[in-house]
């Protein structure tokens, strides 16, 4: 049986910083917790990811939760 590939999933917010900033091309999705605040720097990245055409998904607590194990 041939196996699948599984994507390269990283999380927090300091890998994500440097993903974005040695290979932006790469992000393709960022899943980012609903009705919070986000800090002045992590919005400007997230901003720089979506204008390289990554997406953005909003999506509550739990379901990070449940992504991250």
């Amino acid at each position: 049986m041939k196996k699948t590939p599984m994507p390269d999933i990283i999380f927090g917010r300091h890998a994500f910083e440097q993903c974005l900033k040695e290979k932006p091309d790469k992000v393709e999705k960022i899943w980012v917790q609903q009705n919070i605040r986000l800090p002045g720097k992590l919005h400007s990245l997230i901003k720089d990811a979506k204008s390289n055409g990554s997406v953005i998904m909003y999506v509550d607590r739990r379901s990070l939760d449940r992504m991250s194990g």
